[in-house]
């Protein structure tokens, strides 16, 4: 499976055209975008067929902690970038797609396309031949504990690695980029402990995160245990991918079912509306090299 994440790639290259002084419309983009697609195809073709997952605009996260992403959004209201106007453009091809191409691509309302990634992992990429990512997000290296899961990074071209370090120190420290706080952290308040233990290399080195057991050992004696502890159980949630709610598993199954049986259909489309927008001889050189 070739595991692409839709807003990743989309969001790149609105801002290469930007970047290029290019005013993007829907067309540019869609040209834009599909090339990226077809070259990663191309490239990666020994991963099998393309499976495309975007974020819904609405996150599970935010029912169980406020906080979350709401930095981004802040500075979202400040830049640039007509951000709406982007959205637009990017769930319009996405529609495109659906109904003119041969890839299964699908979205679930509350679920970002990190969970979509990683519940195909889990369920459809665990066990059977090699399986690639195609994100730059950080957050999907933790699926790379599966032996046979790669992850491509379009922004730095290169393949990543999971740093189990690096992840301990994601969950214990927080996330800035989602706006996830650290351990001594509430969202309102800074643990009065905080500025006497602070989470330096060497004390995360010592925390042991396999088990709340060992987890509370550390803290035994800091008056908040029950504030840090509570604080790294919201941290694993929003963090780790394994931490997604069961209620969505049937619907993501049911959604997944529907987006292959979708794309079966669209690529009836696929011929007449890539030779519409010029880029069918590209289409046609991933086909012959199969």
């Amino acid at each position: 499976m070739l595991l692409l994440d839709y807003s990743s790639l989309f969001i790149q290259c609105a801002f290469a055209l930007r970047k290029r002084g290019q005013i993007y419309s829907e067309r540019s983009l869609k040209i834009a975008f599909l090339s990226r697609l077809f070259a990663l195809n191309k490239r990666f073709k020994r991963y099998g067929k393309v499976y495309i997952f975007a974020d819904s605009g609405k996150y599970w996260r935010c029912e169980e902690f406020a906080g979350y992403k709401k930095k981004r959004a802040e500075r979202r209201l400040t830049d640039d970038i007509d951000w709406d106007k982007l959205h637009n453009l990017q769930d319009t091809i996405a529609q495109e797609i659906r109904k003119n191409l041969p890839y299964a691509i699908m979205s679930i309302d509350a679920l970002e396309a990190d969970d979509l990634i990683a519940l195909a992992c889990r369920f459809y990429a665990s066990k059977k031949g090699a399986h690639l990512i195609i994100s730059s997000d950080k957050d999907l290296t933790q699926l790379l504990r599966s032996p046979n899961i790669s992850q491509w990074s379009t922004g730095k071209h290169a393949f990543l690695q999971y740093d189990p370090k690096a992840f301990k120190a994601q969950l214990l420290r927080g996330d800035s980029s989602d706006s996830v706080p650290s351990i001594y952290f509430d969202g309102e308040r800074l643990i009065e402990s905080a500025g006497r233990r602070r989470l330096t290399d060497a004390r995360l080195e010592q925390i042991d995160i396999s088990s709340a057991e060992s987890f509370r050992a550390y803290f035994k004696n800091d008056p908040e245990i029950e504030s840090i502890a509570a604080n790294y159980g919201r941290n694993r949630l929003l963090i780790d991918l394994n931490y997604i709610p069961r209620k969505f598993f049937p619907i993501f199954h049911k959604t997944l079912r529907q987006a292959r049986q979708a794309a079966e259909i669209a690529a009836q489309n696929a011929t007449e509306y890539l030779n519409e927008i010029g880029l069918l001889k590209k289409y046609q050189l991933i086909d012959a090299q199969r």
